[in-house]
């Protein structure tokens, strides 16, 4: 279905697009190594659609309002060490310089997310791209709606924040009909046996 056809194309638009900047996750080239998985990272789902009915047939082209959820997510390293928090004899000095980076790890990865839904924010709305880079008239509508970020998770040293971007768009859907099954080939060859001109008689002639 064409829905598909577009999700596919958001996702290699966001990795042309990416220049090193961010990871399209799910992407065939991408690999899953330790260093990709801290760098921000971009995740293309399908999540909802609609047929409205002023927009549909019986039979034939109907339309179909696509939602689609960008997930992002950053993972920030604090410059703390947590075995000052756990070393009994540290001292308060210490104790509250290693807090304070923690805290701090937070804010960088607000300030991180933010940039990346920039990045994507831009590719997406750029007009160049008002196609997802498809032929045009294949999709239409594109726009990207709305930015939601989600509660931080502290992770050991690590803190990592995730958000969700909502992106729509408009395709028309082709109703092609019930296919079936195969139906059998006969093999409709006319073969006599002793008769090389595959005919069933010898025409004659009337009166002898």
């Amino acid at each position: 279905m064409q829905y598909e056809i577009i999700r596919d194309a958001i996702e290699q638009l966001l990795f042309d697009e990416a220049h090193r900047r961010y990871n399209v996750v799910g992407y065939q080239n991408n690999s899953a190594g330790l260093v990709e998985r801290f760098e921000p990272t971009v995740i293309v789902f399908f999540k909802s659609g609609n047929f409205p009915e002023s927009g549909g047939t019986a039979s034939g082209a109907n339309r179909f309002d696509l939602t689609f959820s960008l997930d992002l997510s950053v993972v920030v390293n604090a410059e703390g060490d947590l075995m000052t928090l756990q070393n009994q004899n540290a001292t308060a000095d210490q104790l509250s310089s290693s807090l304070e980076s923690f805290s701090n790890s937070l804010r960088d990865a607000d300030r991180a997310i933010d940039h990346l839904f920039s990045d994507v924010y831009n590719v997406i709305m750029d007009a160049r791209h008002e196609h997802f880079k498809l032929p045009k008239g294949q999709v239409s509508s594109r726009w990207l709606s709305g930015f939601t970020k989600h509660a931080p998770i502290d992770r050991g040293e690590s803190t990592v924040l995730t958000g969700s971007a909502a992106l729509s768009c408009t395709v028309c859907e082709q109703v092609d009909g019930e296919r079936g099954k195969a139906g059998i080939d006969f093999d409709l060859t006319l073969d006599i046996a002793d008769d090389d001109v595959e005919r069933t008689g010898v025409a004659g002639t009337l009166g002898g």
